[in-house]
């Protein structure tokens, strides 16, 4: 598999590389580990062929309460969301069971605990899978990413779910990362189940694809367009 595409298996492209190492569920059935704010920033990838390309971690905070969101605040946002799906389906749409706006509360529900992920690809410049987000577990001392996932690109409605994501390492700036790559993991029924196959093998080298090594190129987390222009500033790194 080419360099280039290792970030997005990582960062919510398993679907454009016919991955099929996901999870129905989470390692946790809720989040319950804070946001570590050392994880948060600008990073580039030692293996993405693209050296100008880089991911932007931000906070809950910094995707909807910061200049760049027009509706002024998570309350604010999901107000205008209720009034535009009221208008686009009619009287009979109700709210409280509306896809959206379930995924919008809960994640107001967890802010605490929330990650928000955006590729720059295309020399650094082009956004994908903008506020895709995840949350991160413990399983002893380790730590793994789990992030939401959903494949546009299927007729199957049901190919969503959660990547795991190891943290082998974090030191001096530098992240290093692996991908659960057990397939049968979508077939395990419980968030308890998922956590028992990883602790189980938990130090099988067989159990975990893709490492990637992650160094941070700036500390900014807060607005997209200004991510931009500093890693393009930041280009000979």
């Amino acid at each position: 598999m080419q360099n280039r595409y290792l970030l997005l298996i990582v960062f919510l492209s398993a679907c454009l590389t016919g991955c099929k190492s996901y999870s129905r569920y989470p390692i946790d059935n809720k989040p319950k580990v804070a946001v570590d704010t050392a994880l948060l920033g600008m990073w580039r990838c030692a293996e993405d062929t693209d050296k100008t390309n880089f991911v932007e971690v931000q906070n809950f905070h910094d995707v909807y309460h910061t200049e760049e969101n027009e509706h002024g605040g998570i309350e604010n946002y999901l107000a205008s969301e209720i009034e535009r799906l009221k208008k686009e389906n009619g009287p009979q749409w109700n709210s409280a069971t509306d896809p959206t706006i379930a995924d919008l509360r809960n994640e107001t529900d967890n802010r605490k605990y929330l990650y928000y992920f955006t590729y720059f690809d295309n020399h650094g410049v082009n956004l994908r899978y903008q506020q895709w987000n995840g949350h991160l577990s413990t399983i002893g001392k380790n730590r793994f990413l789990n992030i939401h996932y959903h494949n546009p690109y299927t007729g199957d409605k049901n190919e969503k779910g959660w990547l795991l994501v190891r943290i082998i390492k974090v030191a001096h700036d530098t992240i290093t990362t692996a991908m659960l790559a057990d397939k049968t993991l979508k077939n395990l029924k419980s968030s308890k189940e998922v956590r028992s196959r990883i602790t189980a093998r938990l130090n099988d080298k067989r159990f975990y694809s893709d490492t990637l090594h992650f160094y941070k190129i700036n500390k900014y987390h807060f607005t997209l367009n200004k991510a931009i222009k500093l890693a393009n500033k930041q280009r000979g790194q």
